[in-house]
């Protein structure tokens, strides 16, 4: 696991603030990520097939893009995802609190994306004190470059809601 976490991109994202609907059909309830104009990007929801508990994004269209499920025994206390062109990116970190601490790193142990809360990681910045502090439940998601940030999001969409 590398320290270093080159930033390209970073999100506030306020709790229940995403542009995700939940959508209940007779199959299975999903989240549907759509832009402010209304077009699907990605879905995500339960599998529908028996066992194992697993969670299957899809693509805007529809088909399967990847999949998520608890972590074997190697990797206790995670998550992985698994793509239809062979990635896999682990989730771990501290899921219940209410820092929502979590990292992602591939296949190879490189640092990918973490996320945090705002006022946590603001308290650990050397922040002045006249910085209004932020509004509460409010995470912060970095993602290194050359990664796609929907299929991070959606992974942690998944761990909240399904998994």
């Amino acid at each position: 696991l590398h320290d270093a976490l080159p930033i390209s991109r970073t999100v506030n994202i306020p709790a229940g603030g995403i542009s995700a609907k939940a959508q209940d059909t007779i199959q299975s309830q999903r989240l549907v990520l759509t832009t402010e104009y209304g077009t699907v990007m990605a879905q995500c929801g339960p599998s529908n097939g028996r066992g194992r508990r697993e969670c299957v994004l899809l693509r805007a269209g529809g088909d399967r893009y990847a999949s998520m499920s608890k972590a074997e025994a190697e990797d206790q206390g995670a998550f992985v995802m698994k793509t239809i062109s062979g990635l896999r990116l682990v989730f771990c970190g501290s899921f219940n609190s209410e820092d929502k601490v979590i990292s992602v790193v591939d296949g190879s142990g490189r640092l990918v994306a973490k996320t945090g809360s705002v006022s946590s990681l603001m308290a650990s910045e050397k922040a002045g004190t006249d910085v209004e502090p932020p509004p509460q439940h409010v995470y912060r998601l970095w993602v290194a470059p050359l990664v796609d940030v929907g299929l991070v999001l959606c992974g942690l969409l998944c761990i909240q809601h399904f998994l």
